[in-house]
């Protein structure tokens, strides 16, 4: 690869530590993501997501290398993201699906037409129902879209509804929301607007938990009492001063460090 820009036209591409395929997932890129290219290693890119600079090395031949002038091009546009876990694309050409994640972006959405793509011979047709302008903040759809994701499994790393992990599960519902979040938990403590007491949280809060002092987990609340979030799968269950309490045995599996509300 000899440019320093990229796009993601697969679905899911894994995000990797290091630059081999054994190495553990860190991250995941979505269909539409793109960004800058840092580093080169065999078959392996080093990659800055555009979206939330994430940093991380993907199988080079998994990305689409574009220009500098294309690049460019992207940033000039409306984001446009799924707002459904999960969705199929038509290919214009010949038919084919491409089933999309949700918070997939869709280069060059043509709201009118419902079409998107990269290139004039890559063009797939989706209803604009299922689509979201990511500039538009929507704090109170923030509940109804993370009910979207319920029972979806745990997977560290993951961004999609068949494996997400609690930073991506927040990452993922903001973003279909209109709001931008880093990719970690204790990158996301880091934004919005501190609430002081849990009694004062509104619905779509972000609540943040520590362990042994460091920032560890994040859920999303959908009151001062109920909290949804990743822990084995996307579930709801009790939340207090303290923390969360298992539906299960009734015990504390998370302590509370913070809530924020996003600006």
């Amino acid at each position: 690869m000899n440019c320093h820009f990229f796009i993601n036209l697969n679905a899911i591409v894994p995000v990797r530590r290091e630059p081999k395929e054994s190495s553990e997932m860190v991250s995941q890129l979505l269909f539409g993501e793109f960004g800058s290219v840092l580093e080169l290693s065999d078959s392996f890119v080093c990659i800055k997501n555009h979206f939330d600079a994430y940093v991380g090395w993907v199988d080079a031949k998994m990305i689409l290398e574009i220009s500098k002038e294309e690049y460019g091009n992207l940033l000039s546009k409306s984001v446009y993201r799924i707002n459904v876990p999960l969705i199929d694309a038509m290919n214009e050409s010949d038919n084919s699906v491409l089933r999309l994640p949700g918070g997939a972006v869709l280069p060059y959405f043509d709201a009118n037409a419902g079409t998107f793509g990269f290139g004039e011979k890559l063009r797939y047709k989706v209803s604009s129902g299922f689509v979201n302008e990511a500039n538009m903040a929507k704090p109170d759809g923030i509940v109804a879209v993370a009910g979207l994701f319920l029972n979806a499994p745990y997977l560290w790393g993951g961004k999609n509804v068949f494996g997400i992990d609690c930073s991506g599960f927040v990452q993922v519902v903001a973003s279909i929301s209109g709001y931008s979040l880093p990719r970690d938990a204790s990158m996301q403590a880091e934004v919005g607007q501190g609430v002081s007491f849990l009694k004062d949280a509104a619905p779509g809060d972000l609540a943040f938990f520590e362990k042994k002092g460091k920032i560890s987990h994040v859920g999303i609340l959908l009151s001062p009492e109920t909290i949804i979030h990743a822990s084995g799968h996307v579930k709801v269950e009790k939340i207090d001063d303290t923390g969360i309490l298992s539906s299960i045995s009734g015990e504390y599996t998370h302590y509370l460090a913070a809530v924020k509300t996003l600006n």
